[in-house]
């Protein structure tokens, strides 16, 4: 998590749309990240990495290309 003085220097150095677009990506990604991961946890019935999840039929299995679409149609793949 940022410090309050990390967040300033970061918004500070913001100059473009682009730049923008960035920072709120990164800021945004690990929150979404935690939640989906909140939301496995509880469909599965056990947290990440726990043993009684092994060989149970109901596992995780690990990470896949994602296509997340916004409002304006554009598309970003995510790797995870």
């Amino acid at each position: 998590m940022l410090s309050y003085e990390e967040y300033q220097a970061k918004v500070a150095n913001l100059k473009t749309g682009s730049d923008v677009t960035s920072f709120l990506k990164d800021m945004i990604a690990p929150t979404l990240q935690a939640i989906l991961e909140a939301e496995m946890a509880e469909h599965l019935g056990y947290k990440k990495h726990e043993a009684r999840g092994k060989n149970s039929g109901n596992s995780r299995n690990g990470h896949s290309e994602k296509l997340l679409r916004d409002q304006r149609t554009r598309q970003e793949t995510i790797n995870h």
